[in-house]
């Protein structure tokens, strides 16, 4: 025994490490560093510009630049990162439960860890969830769970949802759907939820398109089903499930991925569709949480869209404002189809009436001679003459008219000479 005694002090001693035979203690963690990393123990402080590195217990981790992947007791790592936007950079205090000081930690583990945010204490089971410490403790979850010990109470946080603690406020008792950013999502939302958030920006526009092409006079348990005849097959299918106050995209949307969901009840899908949704959930998210079926739900809402009559633009015929709606034939146990509105036929314009011109009559003109007597020319009278009524068609519009009586007086004045 004292042989083997000495010879691991003598290999703790070679070595540089606080070692001892038989139950080795913690003598810090690896870390990987991509970019730059501060590392504080005590007085000492050393800046890490890439590679794999040792960090003592009790050390502070900064990561000023870039990223680094620390690990942590058994099958876990954290990963930190330079600040991002209004959040600071990740710092960490390496221990047997570490603890994040400040900005975000991305936490994946392939079994149990404990860690501290804040004044948080945080269990993670099999999975990853993206911590932060900033004004206030947020504990999202990626995969798996997480309960949380926060001043006393404890919360589940399940997958898809994160709960925030601010300060000394009271805990919330439930958390919330999971927050990110759809188009401009954070790289850590990319890679754990990159599925939602390309799905989420699909289902949007479809369910706009939808409430807006389909105009019902009332939103029932029927309708829906003449649009989606699967809904037929589900017996607790009915109008206590069809809200009347919901837009009807987002009620084909959701009824959409409830049909396309594994779960065996479907009454209780239904529920947990629109009850993730009404607490704020996006709809991919719902729908990944809800295992849905991506490509059958996005190929079945397509094809309402197809066969919903598509608004066109209103044409403006003869000063008159129509809209037309093109009808579509529908499936069997469709809605039907809008009928064809068209413009009204224009009256016909009347026929303008005749004009009548009044007679002229020239005064007498005395003509001087060469003899020194003068010839009086007699007084001329033109006629009265009456134009024949002229009748307009009604398209194209008529040619605009010439004044006849002043053509009718200068033809007359230029036969006399004057």
């Amino acid at each position: 025994m004292r042989v083997i005694a000495a010879s691991c002090l003598i290999a703790a001693t070679t070595a540089g490490l606080l070692t001892s035979c038989g139950d080795h203690a913690d003598d810090g963690r690896t870390i990987e560093v991509r970019g730059t990393a501060v590392v504080t123990d005590g007085a000492t402080r050393s800046v890490l510009h890439g590679g794999r590195h040792r960090v003592p217990v009790d050390a502070v981790v900064r990561v000023t630049r870039g990223r680094a992947v620390l690990d942590l007791a058994g099958d876990a790592t954290a990963e930190l990162r330079s600040g991002v936007g209004s959040v600071a950079d990740s710092r960490l205090r390496v221990a047997a439960t570490p603890a994040l000081l400040d900005g975000e930690a991305l936490v994946v583990n392939g079994q149990p860890v404990r860690l501290a945010v804040g004044d948080l204490v945080v269990a993670l089971g099999d999975g990853a969830s993206r911590l932060r410490n900033t004004a206030s403790a947020t504990v999202g979850v990626y995969a798996g769970r997480a309960r949380i010990d926060a001043h006393g109470r404890r919360v589940t946080v399940p997958a898809f949802r994160q709960l925030t603690v601010a300060g000394t406020a009271a805990v919330p008792r439930r958390p919330v759907p999971f927050v990110y950013d759809q188009r401009n999502p954070d790289p850590w939302d990319r890679r754990f939820l990159g599925v939602a958030i390309d799905l989420g920006e699909q289902l949007d526009r479809r369910s706009l398109a939808l409430s807006r092409q389909l105009t019902p006079p009332t939103t029932d348990a029927a309708y829906v089903a003449s649009l989606l005849p699967a809904l037929r097959r589900q017996r607790a299918f009915g109008d206590a499930l069809v809200s009347p106050s919901r837009a009807l995209g987002e009620t084909l949307v959701g009824a959409s991925i409830a049909l396309e969901s594994p779960a065996r009840d479907f009454g209780r899908g239904w529920s947990r569709v629109f009850g993730f949704r009404s607490d704020g959930a996006r709809w991919g998210l719902v729908a990944v949480a809800q295992r849905a079926r991506r490509g059958p739900l996005v190929a079945q809402l397509d094809a309402l869209l197809d066969e919903a009559p598509p608004r066109l633009a209103a044409p403006v015929v003869g000063g008159i404002t129509t809209t037309t709606t093109t009808a579509r034939p529908r499936r069997p146990g469709g809605a039907g189809s809008s009928p064809t509105t068209s413009a009204p036929a224009q009256p016909p314009i009347p026929a303008a009436p005749g004009v009548a011109v009044p007679p002229v009559s020239v005064p007498p003109t005395t003509v001087p001679s060469p003899g020194g007597s003068a010839t009086t020319v007699p007084p001329t009278t033109v006629p009265a003459t009456t134009l024949p009524p002229t009748t307009v068609p009604a398209l194209p519009p008529p040619p605009p008219v010439v004044a006849p009586i002043q053509k009718l007086l200068d033809d007359t004045l230029r036969i006399l000479g004057l």
